[in-house]
């Protein structure tokens, strides 16, 4: 067992540096595998005393790990936030001189993770950022635009992006709601005329699910009504397991 967890443990020290060592961004989806993949290595780490340089070693990436991958991460966006200060801080110049990016608004734009969250309130530049980073991404990182797809929840904001980016920056990329990209796919699947559904229907399909799907389940049934609002009626809550059927 030493020599396998020595042969391992050094394989994923050195790894470990490697990573850290790229010149490039390091997503946590990217890090997270590396953890992944030595695992046991973590485990029998906690539970056995091997080496103690070693041991030393798989601990501090086991604890300290994280921290250093931030780390890396913000060495890498501020050289990156410098190398193209020019580029971040002139690209709305032919469009609107008075659209400036702030210092968060730049970071969004060059950080390189799998997965971003901003949140930010109306009217704080959630279109601009977008169409910054899109622009960022083809003019700066040489993405295909045929590989990009903005998607928004609403017309309004889709007609907004696509102002921006289509129309001012000339960058043909996809932008869409959620609902006319799943339509797109379904259409392609299924050959029937395909519509979206009224409120009336999405009622009545939920409520045949209900009905047909889960009331007859009790298990499943029992996790739906344990986890309904204070409004569901007490006699329902009191009496559905008694029947076989909702009717």
């Amino acid at each position: 067992m030493d020599g396998y967890f020595n042969k391992q443990a050094l394989n994923c020290i050195d790894e470990f540096i490697n990573l850290m060592h790229r010149n490039d961004y390091i997503s946590l989806k990217t890090y997270n595998v590396f953890l992944d993949r030595y695992g046991e290595i973590f485990e029998l780490n906690n539970k056995y005393n091997y080496d103690k340089d070693i041991n030393g070693k798989i601990n501090y990436i086991s604890n300290k790990g994280y921290s250093v991958l931030e780390n890396h991460n913000n060495i890498w966006i501020n050289r990156e936030l410098i190398k193209n200060q020019e580029f971040l801080d002139t690209m709305f110049n032919s469009i609107d001189p008075s659209i400036k990016l702030d210092d968060e608004q730049k970071r969004a734009v060059v950080v390189d993770e799998d997965y971003s969250l901003i949140i930010a309130g109306a009217g704080s530049g959630k279109t601009t950022t977008i169409s910054a980073k899109v622009n960022y991404l083809v003019n700066i990182k040489k993405v295909d635009p045929k590989k990009i797809a903005v998607i928004s929840f609403t017309n309004k904001a889709t007609e907004e992006l696509e102002n921006r980016i289509v129309d001012d920056f000339q960058i043909p990329v996809s932008v869409t709601t959620f609902h006319a990209l799943g339509m797109k796919y379904i259409r392609k699947i299924i050959s029937d005329v395909v519509g979206i559904a009224s409120e009336y229907e999405q009622r009545r399909i939920i409520e045949n699910y209900v009905i047909e799907n889960i009331f007859p389940n009790k298990k499943k049934l029992d996790f739906i009504v344990q986890n309904f609002s204070e409004y569901f009626s007490k006699g329902f809550k009191e009496n559905y397991k008694r029947f076989e059927t909702f009717d």
